[in-house]
């Protein structure tokens, strides 16, 4: 009987992390399709417009990103909802100053086109885009909350809480469906939560540092606030390792050394933009 009551518990658990991960999913579709408004559009897509006309600068000249409004909206009414939104420039600079690799992104996956001074937007495909970053980055969540409640042995309320506790933040659906570089910060982030589980529960290994680099990566290169709340906690967790442990281990070691690539171009990007700009 016990053991009977454990599967029907385990089932029940799978279905909760299933069926609200779907319901996660179905907001972020309908947004995208019925909504298709989200804040700051205009200046994102003006920033993947300046990267289609510069897609190898590292450094923008953020003076020269013109903001572009929607002239027309061309959608066929098919069951793959492909179209394009045709942009014209206006005289207005673009008011974000966020690194360009997000935009970057984008931009490498064709989502802007420029044909005889005319600008167009697939913005569907823009929206499916986020929405898999979106995704992915829940799903990275809920696998951690996954494991640790499972580990711990918690009821099935517990992982019922914790689900509907990520899958409800409000508006995470709405923006995560958007064009918004806050979806690779959420990326980064996500990553980085993971890297820091694996540090206290396995210890030092390539795998924990690489994520916990890659998250850093994601961090710094989407938002600088972000990036900031990463080096402080990473500053922290070797400050208290050298407290407790009277060493540096936590960094004097072959797998830090090999993720100080990643740490190099974050810094690189940083001095870079300094040296133009006199500001990060």
């Amino acid at each position: 009987m016990k053991a009977q009551h454990e599967i029907k518990e385990s089932r029940s658990i799978y279905m909760i992390y299933i069926l609200l991960f779907a319901l996660f999913l179905f907001k972020m579709f309908f947004y995208a399709y019925e909504i298709n408004d989200y804040p700051d559009q205009e200046a994102q897509l003006s920033y993947v417009v300046y990267m289609e006309e510069h897609p190898l600068t590292m450094i923008p000249e953020f003076g020269k990103i013109k903001m572009t409004t929607a002239k027309e909206i061309r959608h066929e009414k098919d069951a793959d909802m492909t179209g394009g939104t045709e942009l014209k420039k206006e005289t207005e600079t673009c008011y974000l100053g966020h690194p360009p690799f997000y935009y970057q992104f984008l931009q490498m996956c064709d989502v802007v086109t420029i044909e005889q001074g005319h600008i167009y937007a697939d913005l569907i495909k823009i929206y499916h885009i986020n929405i898999f970053i979106t995704a992915f980055t829940m799903t990275i969540l809920l696998c951690i909350g996954f494991w640790q409640l499972s580990k711990a042995h918690a009821h099935c309320a517990m992982h019922f809480m914790y689900v509907v506790i990520c899958t409800s933040l409000p508006l995470y659906g709405y923006v995560g469906s958007g064009i918004n570089n806050d979806n690779f910060c959420n990326l980064g982030m996500a990553v980085f939560l993971a890297g820091l589980l694996c540090y206290f529960e396995i210890g030092r290994c390539y795998r924990t540092y690489w994520l916990i680099a890659a998250g850093s990566l994601l961090c710094f290169f989407s938002k600088l606030t972000s990036g900031l709340i990463v080096f402080i906690v990473c500053a922290a967790m070797v400050l208290l390792e050298f407290w407790k442990n009277k060493n540096w281990k936590i960094i004097c070691n072959p797998y830090f050394v090999s993720t100080l690539p990643c740490y190099l171009l974050i810094g690189s990007y940083f001095a870079l933009l300094y040296a133009e700009y006199g500001t990060i």
